[in-house]
């Protein structure tokens, strides 16, 4: 397997990022309109985590909670 440095492998790439106290509705929101899975979470420019799709369905909508109230952090 070829080895290719992570900023070749991404360089195309359009990216999410949310802030962590940017509400799971408007994360993914934005994570549709980019027709991306996933979204960069960050806390003062900071990489903090990653917000997915899985996290959208499991965490908040299974639990039956407010998409609107509860943020990606």
């Amino acid at each position: 397997m070829p080895s290719r440095p992570i900023q070749e492998i991404i360089a195309d790439q359009t990216f999410v990022s949310v802030s962590i106290d940017t509400p799971v509705r408007e994360a993914t929101r934005r994570m549709r309109e980019a027709r991306q899975s996933a979204a960069l979470v960050t806390e003062h420019g900071v990489l903090t985590g990653i917000f997915t799709e899985r996290d959208a369905t499991f965490q908040v909508l299974a639990a039956g909670l407010d998409p609107d109230q509860v943020p990606v952090g």
